[in-house]
């Protein structure tokens, strides 16, 4: 049986432990995948984080992510699961398989700090990765708490190649400044909007979500639907023409070594998407 923790007990101790993650095998990278709702082909990957302590045992993102934070950790942390994205993004297409785009989220205070966009591309260069093939994640936090400092990084990934999407849209403050002042890709639409949907007593929320993929087209930006879980939803997405979808449904986040179940070498199989999808990690 796993001991109790406490959280003052976290406060106090987790931050060292996670300095040694860092430099272990305690921490792994998951990869959910992101799907055409459509063609029923894989066509991303999300990156997730994943922290299985020797004693305390899974520690939740939420929990390891908050401490980075606290602890002044997070460029180190990011900095790990970037290169190890990469690094993986490489290892698949040396076998032989498809090119995927693979998003890895950032926090506010990465986009905070100067040196991010250099970290970055100091990355893509040792792991010889397409920058097209990268796409960072950040929430509408991210660009407010400093704008200036945001619209210049966001700017230069831009240049080098890298993809932009605005996680969580609809969560937020949801302003549509956004994309008239930063180089945006894709917007992700938040899980709450597919919550009640495809209902037919919710009308607000269908024309809402309608909505809100006829600005992305017009933007010429990408949607992709966050929190897919029911076949009801999948289909209703497709019929009011949303291209992608990330989601239980469509896939939990999966070890390397179970997403080979449906991403293979040189080519897809839609028939792979009706096999039973590979049970969560633990984790």
């Amino acid at each position: 049986m796993e001991p109790a923790i406490e959280n003052s007990h976290f406060c106090s101790t987790l931050s060292d432990e996670l300095e040694k993650a860092l430099q272990s095998e305690q921490l792994r990278l998951v990869y959910q995948p992101q799907q055409n709702l459509a063609s029923r082909q894989l066509v991303g990957l999300e990156a997730l984080a994943r922290w299985t302590h020797p004693v305390y045992g899974n520690i939740e993102p939420t929990v390891f992510i908050d401490v980075a934070e606290k602890s002044g950790m997070m460029k180190r942390f990011t900095r790990w699961v970037l290169y190890q994205a990469c690094l993986q993004n490489i290892s698949w297409q040396k076998r032989g398989y498809k090119p995927l785009r693979v998003a890895v989220n950032v926090s506010p205070s990465n986009f905070a700090d100067t040196g991010f966009v250099d970290d970055v591309a100091n990355i893509l260069k040792q792991t010889r990765l397409d920058p097209h093939l990268l796409e960072l994640e950040l929430t509408e936090c991210a660009i407010f708490q400093n704008r200036a400092t945001a619209a210049e990084s966001m700017q230069r990934l831009s240049e080098m190649g890298v993809s932009l999407a605005l996680d969580d849209f609809g969560s937020g403050y949801a302003s549509m400044s956004h994309f008239k002042y930063f180089p945006i890709n894709r917007l992700k639409l938040d899980r709450t909007f597919l919550c009640d949907l495809p209902d037919s007593r919710c009308m607000k929320g269908k024309r809402i979500v309608e909505a809100i993929l006829m600005f992305a087209r017009h933007m010429g930006l990408e949607t992709v639907a966050e929190g897919v879980e029911n076949e009801s939803q999948r289909k209703f997405l497709q019929e009011i023409g949303c291209p992608v979808g990330q989601g239980f449904l469509l896939g939990t986040p999966m070890s390397v070594d179970e997403l080979a179940t449906i991403y293979r070498p040189a080519t897809f199989f839609n028939s792979s998407w009706a096999r039973k999808v590979p049970s969560p990690l633990s984790a």
